[in-house]
Order: C-alpha cells, then sequence, then structure tokens
C-alpha cells in the first residue's frame, strides 16, 4: 500500500510540473 501510495504521489507530482511547464512553453509561444 505505501509503495503504490508513494509512487501515485509522485507520478501526481510529476504530472503536476509537466503542466506547468508545458503551460510556460505555450505562454511563451503566445508571447
Amino acid at each position: 500500500m505505501k509503495k503504490k501510495f508513494n509512487f501515485i504521489d509522485l507520478v501526481l507530482t510529476f504530472s503536476g510540473a509537466f503542466a506547468v511547464i508545458v503551460l510556460l512553453l505555450v505562454v511563451s509561444k503566445f508571447v
């Protein structure tokens, strides 16, 4: 359970960081 929860938490954190990077790239392209 702990390993699975940690893995899910890691994936969520990575997805959040990736989303922020993509958002910055899109904004820089528009600007």
